[in-house]
């Protein structure tokens, strides 16, 4: 599989919107070449609420259940799973069961790109990290010969040019750090052309419940630039 090959592509991820953020412009790629692209959610992010009056925690899932439908329409992706599993706020893992789940889907699936968080969670959400381990585990366990294991990352020169507008506004858990990497150690970078930020820029907005607060802090240009470059670390392949 050539390194712009990702051949059937499975997503985990916890929250409705992670995968707009970190992978939705490698999502789309993939479906345009003929792929197919599954993106699986753990939960409906009903704990996410950024302004109680608008966005009411009881109907919070509702809305990102929406929200996430609509991302996925954007991008072509047209298969979806929820794990329907509780989410409750940052420092909450989430319930064991889900690995059980997430390896039945990688058994069934069988993908041979499979896309997650790393074991930092990127935001360092516990939710996060308990999706990077089913996945990990249920990886080495039941997915193909040949396939990759792609954790999101971030390189240091995206860190350099993003982080000191992000890190005062609380996008990461008290005492967390992006995965940052050197830049040689990105395994797998998705650089959008103009065509395709438009895309994941229209897509990222339909998660309008969680994006407002990023659009105030960048503005709508300088959050599209950041949204461009999409990186992985290689965690993992399986032999052929």
């Amino acid at each position: 599989m050539a390194d712009d090959d990702y051949g059937t592509v499975l997503g985990v991820w916890a929250h409705p919107d992670d995968e707009a953020y970190l992978s939705s412009g490698l999502m789309a790629r993939a479906v345009k070449a003929g792929s197919r692209v599954i993106c699986v959610t753990a939960t409906r992010g009903e704990g996410g609420s950024l302004d109680e009056e608008k966005w009411p925690t009881a109907t919070l899932g509702e809305v990102r259940e929406g929200e996430l439908m609509r991302c996925l329409a954007m991008l072509g992706v047209t298969e979806h799973r929820f794990l329907d599993l509780p989410d409750v706020d940052w420092d909450t893992p989430l319930p064991d069961v889900g690995y059980e789940v997430v390896l039945d889907i990688m058994r069934e699936i069988q993908p041979d790109t499979v896309l997650t968080f790393g074991h930092e969670g990127m935001t360092g959400h516990e939710g996060h990290k308990s999706v990077c381990e089913w996945t990990t585990a249920a990886f080495a366990k039941a997915a193909p010969p040949g396939a990759q294991l792609l954790y999101a990352s971030v390189s240091q020169s995206q860190a350099d040019t993003y982080m000191p507008v992000i890190e005062p506004h609380g996008v990461y858990r008290d005492g967390a750090e992006p995965p940052v990497v050197p830049d040689d150690a990105i395994d797998v970078s998705v650089w959008l052309d103009d065509a395709e930020i438009a895309v994941k820029m229209a897509a990222l907005q339909e998660h309008h419940s969680q994006l407002f607060g990023l659009v105030q802090v960048f503005g709508e240009d300088l959050l599209a630039e950041w949204m461009r470059s999409e990186e992985f670390c290689r965690a993992a392949r399986r032999p052929r």
